[in-house]
């Protein structure tokens, strides 16, 4: 079951169910007992306790998606992801209350975006999310070349690339379709401070048009950000202004 179009997170609810089975061997008994299991009695990882609907879709999606590949390139004879009506579960959220409430108010922003405590490098993470709309993987794949300051009456930010963390590699975003973002002046004026000053004094040189914008040190090389290192960050971030945890996606 290694391939490498799966996700780790999702493999490993799975490969203690079946992963010890050759892959010709899998039959859609084994899938139901394997969704059946993940719904009824869940997985805990991490603390996380029984999985959410969506995730156990998630999973299934991954391996239905693995396993028409594994046809297609003839080492099985059929899929077998087959499920009869009604055994996966509705598309519903874990806490079907939270996402009402999973949003940032104008002083949560201000407070993340200018707050000394936080570290400039974040501070300019967090505001390309907040202002310009970008999600964790499109914000880490930009570059300096993908922002156009000189455009009247806004800036641009071009937006064609996304960083996946699990594979690491750069792949187009989401909806395949690349789109221009109008940069909010707040913004502005903090790149053109991050480019001047603060991304030369972290890094230790200028930026060129090929650097990303907001790099992560990994491994001795700036490089691309790791979304759940982002993610812990900003957790640590909302606990020290006393704010309540959020997902990154949530700005």
């Amino acid at each position: 079951l290694n391939s490498a179009k799966t996700n780790r997170f999702q493999l490993a609810h799975v490969l203690p169910v079946i992963g010890d089975l050759e892959l010709s061997k899998v039959r859609p008994r084994d899938i139901q007992a394997l969704i059946l299991r993940l719904r009824t009695e869940g997985q805990r990882m991490r603390g996380a306790g029984v999985l959410a609907p969506r995730t156990v879709r998630l999973i299934y999606g991954t391996l239905h998606t693995m396993f028409e590949d594994a046809a297609a390139e003839e080492l099985i004879d059929n899929n077998p992801c087959k499920l009869r009506r009604g055994q996966l579960p509705h598309k519903v959220d874990k806490d079907p209350t939270w996402r009402a409430d999973a949003v940032f108010t104008r002083q949560e922003l201000e407070l993340l975006i200018s707050h000394p405590t936080i570290s400039e490098c974040r501070r300019v993470s967090y505001a390309l999310k907040l202002l310009a709309g970008l999600r964790f993987g499109e914000e880490a794949a930009l570059r300096w070349r993908d922002y156009d300051p000189d455009i009247a009456p806004l800036g641009r930010l071009q937006v064609a690339a996304s960083f996946d963390s699990m594979r690491r590699r750069v792949k187009a975003v989401k909806s395949e379709r690349p789109r221009t973002v109008p940069v909010h002046p707040v913004l502005a004026k903090m790149l053109a401070a991050w480019k001047l000053g603060g991304w030369s004094r972290m890094v230790g040189r200028v930026p060129t048009p090929d650097d990303l914008i907001v790099p992560a040190m990994r491994n001795g090389e700036w490089t691309h950000q790791v979304r759940a290192r982002a993610l812990k960050s900003l957790h640590e971030d909302l606990e020290r202004l006393g704010l309540r945890r959020r997902r990154q996606h949530d700005m």
